[in-house]
């Protein structure tokens, strides 16, 4: 009843009550720490990098006023992150960054991931700096710690994990199609919320709440954002729920990305800032709005 409300009124995308959205649930849950991954980029709920600023500020210093230890880490959605988007693909592709089995296409999964839990493990604790944080999670990960934990969860919670070792055998999509790329030349730029759409209208999500959701419906990337292609090589594998639903994600994937004759000098870092409760402060005391 209040998102709907929020939408009536123009207020969906409001950083107070956003942050009031998120840091309700997140403090009633009782934490000692906690650490906020704000997007910005075309595929962010904000995605103006100044209001990703703000936001991430915002909550910051809000939870720490409420008495709980908060890192935000500001971070690029201009792209996929990984190689995949969808229900079981993206578990898959987790798995196999688990199993040491990742491709290139999945280290800056693997990166964030990394830094997220490198902040986790420091503000809970267990190691004196984010950066030490970061050394032990990429540890958990390397001696295969991190997949028997993850195998223990499902386990835990009743759910199967033969499937785990048959991704293949689950994974049935009702229609698969091999998108060639329909020019030459560099990524430029990729459209995330439109790629996001695309997902959804293959059968990855919903139009309206209660409808079913395809677990096997979703988008495998083979080239992302300064990527060279050449017209008529795969640049994406697509699942969906029917052949039916395969022509309107084709065209929102051409929408979504952009080519150019020369690779761009721009380098846009996976993680572009972090608020402390220090800096989150400052920030908000600097800023104008």
């Amino acid at each position: 009843m209040l998102y709907a409300l929020r939408d009536r009124t123009g207020t969906v995308e409001k950083p107070g009550l956003i942050a009031a959205s998120i840091l309700s649930k997140k403090l009633a849950a009782g934490l000692d720490a906690l650490v906020l991954d704000v997007k910005t980029g075309s595929g962010s709920f904000l995605r103006k990098r100044a209001d990703a600023e703000y936001l991430g500020a915002l909550m910051v210093a809000t939870a720490e006023a409420a008495g709980t230890k908060t890192v935000a880490l500001l971070t690029d959605m201009g792209q996929p992150l990984g190689r995949t988007a969808g229900n079981w693909i993206e578990i898959a592709e987790c798995v196999a960054l688990m199993r040491g089995q990742a491709a290139e296409a999945s280290s800056d999964l693997r990166e964030l991931s990394l830094h997220l839990a490198g902040w986790m493990i420091h503000l809970g604790g267990k190691e004196e700096t984010a950066e030490k944080g970061y050394k032990a999670a990429a540890n958990a990960l390397e001696d295969g710690s991190t997949l028997k934990v993850f195998s223990e969860m499902i386990a835990a919670q009743g759910g199967d994990i033969s499937v785990l070792d048959d991704q293949k055998g689950f994974h049935k999509p009702g229609a698969t199609y091999v998108l060639e790329a329909w020019q030459s030349g560099y990524v430029e730029a990729m459209d995330t919320m439109e790629l996001g759409w695309a997902v959804q209208r293959l059968g990855a999500g919903r139009d309206k709440a209660g409808e079913p959701v395809d677990p096997h419906a979703g988008i495998e990337f083979h080239a992302k954002r300064g990527a060279r292609v050449e017209k008529g090589q795969p640049f994406a594998t697509l699942y969906a729920t029917s052949t039916a639903r395969l022509e309107e994600p084709i065209a929102r994937i051409k929408k979504a990305i952009a080519f150019s004759e020369e690779p761009s000098a721009d380098e846009i870092p996976l993680v572009s800032h972090i608020f402390t409760r220090e800096n989150a402060e400052a920030f908000l005391r600097d800023t104008v709005r």
